[in-house]
Order: structure tokens, then sequence, then C-alpha cells
């Protein structure tokens, strides 16, 4: 295992410490929701895992893309919680090049920033010191994002790039993330609660938000995922994060056409 296929399962493995996962997949022998495979080539380049959750998590969608013209082995962990709890979402990715790598943690909100101070304060604010730290780190490099993906993600989103030898560094701030997002589950009485009954009005801001987070025209790095899986494959992954219009896996083998 590499750097990233490390810290992935390190991630995956603190999730299902806190809750009992159930994988879904296609075939009983295999716990691989489906193989992703190069649209032109046929040669495997990837696959989806997806778990159900058991009290707070509703679902877990782990990604691996894999790329051996780049060197490149990525992986994608998004847990989400029950939509229309305030429970926020947790997000993470890794990449692993020769030249380069690559890791992000973020909490995706289910309030709105700009109205809902007592919601930033109590469950973002707490980020901070790992987030200081992390920027303060000389082998980091924060990762910039377009204005448009700014106003949509969480201001204590981690993001950074560094040299390979310094990915094993992530684990630090990925564990503080971890920490603080699987706190929210026990609170004591006088603090912000988030491990809350579903609200229809919380399921349909979640619902959009994450219908404008994971969309190809607002981040381009969908369209980067087209051209290794094909668009099919793609819009499977999209439907399975968005959360909505879910379909079941077109074939234990997702092939993607780029049209």
């Amino acid at each position: 295992m590499n750097t990233a296929s490390q810290l992935t399962a390190h991630v995956i493995q603190r999730i299902q410490q806190f809750e009992t996962l159930t994988p879904i997949h296609t075939d009983n022998n295999s716990n691989v929701y489906a193989i992703l495979m190069h649209p032109q080539s046929g040669i495997e380049v990837g696959s989806i895992r997806v778990y159900q959750g058991s009290n707070i998590i509703d679902k877990v969608v782990e990604v691996n893309l894999r790329a051996d013209e780049m060197a490149m082995d990525a992986y994608m962990v998004m847990a989400f919680t029950r939509p229309g709890s305030l429970y926020p979402h947790l997000a993470f990715d890794t990449e692993l090049q020769t030249e380069d790598s690559a890791f992000h943690i973020d909490l995706l909100h289910k309030r709105e920033f700009s109205t809902d101070i007592a919601y930033i304060q109590s469950v973002m604010q707490p980020l901070s010191n790992a987030f200081n730290a992390a920027n303060n780190n000389p082998d980091f490099r924060f990762s910039e994002a377009t204005l448009l993906m700014k106003a949509l993600l969480n201001p204590w989103m981690a993001s950074y790039h560094c040299a390979p030898e310094y990915l094993p560094d992530a684990q630090v701030t990925i564990d503080a993330y971890l920490d603080h997002w699987l706190s929210l589950a026990k609170r004591p009485a006088d603090e912000f609660q988030v491990n809350t009954d579903d609200c229809d009005t919380v399921a349909a801001f979640d619902r959009a938000h994450r219908a404008a987070i994971f969309d190809p025209q607002v981040d381009i790095l969908w369209e980067m995922i087209s051209n290794l899986i094909g668009t099919e494959s793609r819009d499977l992954i999209l439907r399975l994060v968005r959360g909505t219009n879910e379909k079941a896996p077109l074939a234990t083998h997702a092939r993607g056409n780029t049209t």
C-alpha cells in the first residue's frame, strides 16, 4: 500500500469504528460496487465501494482512480450523514503522483453560513487550530479553488499539495478533523446539537448544496475524471455523491462513453 491508500484506509477504519458500515455490492464475492474502466482501452482504472450506514451515517462512497501513464493513484471518501440531520458530511480525498501529492479534508455544512453564526461558531470554528497548523506547515502548499467553489465550500477546508515524502504528515490534520467530526455525535447539552432528527428544510438545503458542489459545470475536476473513466461512469459517481436519482450499477464493470 502506498501513502495515499494508507491514509484512505485509515479514514475508512475510523469511520467503521464510529459506526457499523455494511458494504453494498453487485457481487457476493466482492465488496466492490463497480469497477471503472478506461472508455477507449477497456483497462481497469479504478473502483467504487459503497457502504450503508446504521445510525448517523446514511452512506459512505469510496472511489479509487488510477492512471499508470501519470503514475497517479487517487482516492475519495465521502461520508454522508442523514440528509435531514444537521450533522455535517465528511469529505476526504488524496492523490499520489511521482513528483507531487495532495490531500483534502472538509466538513460539508447543512446550514447557510451567511445567516447562521451559531452553527459556524460551534460546528466549524473548532477546526481553526488544525487548519492554521496545516497552513503554517512549510511543506504544505494550500490548494486554491475558484471563487465559485469557494462560495460553496467550507472556509475551514483543508486542501494542500506537498512533495510525496511529506504526504504521511497529512495524517495529523486528517485526524484532527476526524476527531472533531466524530465528537459531534455526543456534545454537552449546552452546545449546538447536530445529531438531530430529520428536518425537511435541512434535507432540501442539503440536496441543493450537494447538487451545486458536485456539478461538472462548477468543478472542472469532473471533466478530468470523465477523460479517465468516461461520462457514464463519472455520472454514476455523481449520482452517488449527490444522493438523488440513484440507480443500481449498470454492471459490475461500469464502462463509460466520452460523448
